[in-house]
C-alpha cells in the first residue's frame, strides 16, 4: 500500500543553501515526497550521472559504486534518466541509502514504464522526486540542462560513471565544476563511445580518477561501516565450502558460465547449485544467466 504523499513548493528564499549559490537559482522548487519524510533530509549528497545508453558492465559498476557507500550517510541524488541515472537511484534502494530524483518535467507529469515504477520507490522509501517546473509541465530539450544545474549545486561531490563524448552528465560537471565541488570519473575502455566523456574529464584536470568502485566512499571523505564487513561475514557463514570457495575465487569480477564451469572439482550441477546460493545470500547477480558478477570482498 502506498503511503500518503505531500508535493510541497519551497520559494527561492527558502531553498537549500547550496543551490542559492547558483548564479541562476530556480525561482521555486516542487519536492513530491512521502508525508513523514523530510524534502531534504540531512546528509553527504553524491550526485551520480552518466549516459543513458551506457555498457553492459555499467550495471554492475554502479551497483559497486554505490554498495561502497552503503551504512554511511550518503543520499545519491540523479536525474531518473534511462541508463546510469536509473542504475545509480536502483542500487542506493538496494544497499539502503537514500535516493533524490531531479526531474526536468512538471512535478505532476506523469513517469511511464520502468522510470514510473523507480519514481514510486524512490518516493516510499524516504526519498522524494524535485524539479522546478509545475503541474504536468511535458519535459523538452532546454529543460535537461537546467535541471543538471540543480544535481550538481545540491551534491557536495559528483561521479560521472559513464559518458559519451557530449552528454548532459558532461554538462552537470561544468556546473559542479564552477560551484567548485569535488568531482569524479570512472576510467573507461579507450575504445568504447561510453568512456570517452570520462576519460576527457580525467584528461583535462577536471575530475580524479575512481580506479576502483570500493574506494568511493573514501574519496567522498565518508567512513566505511563496520556493519558492511559483519554483514558479509554472517552471510559467508551461512554458505557451503564449495560456495565460499567460488566466492572467494571470484569476488569483485564477471565471469561467463563457461568460465566458472572450468572451475576446478566442481561440475555442472555443483555449480548451479552454488550460484543460487551465492544469489540468494546477495554476493553474485546474473541479469541473463550466462554472466556473474560477484559482489567484491
Amino acid at each position: 500500500m502506498l503511503q500518503d504523499r505531500i508535493t510541497a513548493e519551497i520559494s527561492q528564499a527558502d531553498l537549500p543553501k547550496q543551490l542559492q549559490l547558483l548564479a541562476n537559482p530556480p525561482k521555486q522548487l516542487f519536492v513530491q515526497r512521502a508525508n513523514a519524510s523530510k524534502a531534504f533530509p540531512r546528509g553527504n549528497y553524491i550526485a551520480m550521472v552518466g549516459t543513458r545508453r551506457p555498457s553492459a558492465s555499467a550495471k554492475n559498476l554502479c551497483r559497486r559504486l554505490v554498495k561502497s557507500l552503503a551504512g554511511t550517510d550518503a543520499i545519491i541524488v540523479s536525474g531518473l534518466a534511462q541508463g546510469i541515472d536509473c542504475y545509480c537511484h536502483e542500487a542506493a534502494l538496494d544497499f539502503g541509502l537514500k535516493t533524490i530524483a531531479v526531474l526536468a518535467q512538471g512535478i505532476n507529469a506523469r513517469i511511464t514504464g520502468s522510470r514510473g515504477v523507480l519514481a514510486n520507490r524512490i518516493v516510499e522509501s524516504g526519498g522524494c522526486l524535485v524539479t522546478e517546473y509545475e503541474g504536468d509541465t511535458a519535459s523538452h530539450k532546454g529543460m535537461f540542462p537546467a535541471r543538471n544545474r540543480i544535481i550538481a549545486a545540491l551534491a557536495e561531490t559528483t561521479v560521472v560513471v559513464e559518458s559519451g563524448a557530449k552528454g548532459g552528465s558532461l554538462i552537470t560537471a561544468e556546473f559542479a565544476q564552477k560551484l567548485g565541488r569535488n568531482i569524479f570519473a570512472v576510467p573507461g575502455d579507450f575504445d568504447k563511445e561510453t568512456a570517452q566523456g570520462t576519460l576527457e574529464l580525467l584528461r583535462r584536470g577536471i575530475a580524479k580518477p575512481v580506479f576502483l568502485p570500493e574506494d568511493l566512499c573514501g574519496l567522498c571523505g565518508l567512513l566505511p561501516s563496520q556493519t558492511k564487513e559483519q554483514g558479509k561475514v554472517s552471510k559467508l557463514a551461512g554458505l557451503s565450502a564449495n560456495a565460499v570457495r567460488v566466492y572467494e575465487k571470484f569476488a569483485g569480477f564477471t565471469k561467463s558460465l563457461s568460465e566458472l564451469n572450468n572451475t576446478e572439482g566442481i561440475t555442472a550441477n555443483i555449480l548451479f547449485a552454488i550460484l543460487t546460493e551465492l544469489e540468494l545470500a546477495g554476493l553474485a547477480h546474473s541479469s541473463d544467466g550466462y554472466r556473474y558478477s560477484f559482489e567484491r570482498g
